[in-house]
């Protein structure tokens, strides 16, 4: 990041912009969004999730086939606590994250709760601040079958959520959003 004298607004935009990508990048797992994944990340950034280190690419494809083909039914990543250290155009980030996963383990209907944190080092290339490599801390994790669900007029009434383009979020969001 450029130092600049404007009072600390610099500073503040890198910071929504950092926020920002870290949104997306959350964003585009819980909608299996392959362009939305993409675009919160440099071309040659890492991700280390821990079970899988690779490309962005490469970690696309494995959150497609981990996720995709209803493996993983609804999911939810909510961040939070997020620490942003800028110096120049690198930034440190810890982001902590809560993900929700639910699916069919053995024949039962599931929820996973995980906790862990995201360490990212991101970098402005070319006036964008993107992921250049990503490290994940598992915190804890628990699962829990689905005994009862809540039912009734107004949850039947509410729209599905779904893990793709079609999810009505994309109808409502500025379209210029998913293609930054």
């Amino acid at each position: 990041m450029t130092r600049t004298d404007d009072g600390g607004l610099s500073e503040l935009l890198a910071r929504q912009r950092i926020h920002d990508a870290l949104v997306r990048s959350c964003r585009g797992v819980d909608r299996l969004d392959a362009a939305l994944i993409r675009s919160a990340y440099h071309p040659d950034a890492i991700d280390d999730h821990g079970s899988f280190v690779g490309s962005v690419d490469d970690f696309i494809t494995w959150v497609m086939g981990n996720h995709g083909d209803g493996k993983v039914i609804a999911c939810t990543h909510h961040i939070s606590n997020v620490l942003i250290v800028i110096d120049g155009s690198v930034a440190h980030c810890e982001s902590y994250a809560l993900v929700t996963h639910r699916r069919m383990i053995d024949g039962v209907l599931c929820d996973m709760l995980a906790h862990g944190r995201y360490l990212d080092r991101f970098e402005e290339r070319d006036g964008e601040w993107k992921i250049a490599h990503r490290f994940v801390i598992g915190d804890w994790d628990r699962i829990d079958p689905v005994e009862r669900r809540l039912g009734g007029p107004l949850t039947e009434a509410l729209r599905p959520s779904l893990r793709s383009r079609d999810d009505n979020s994309y109808s409502v969001l500025d379209p210029r959003y998913f293609t930054t």
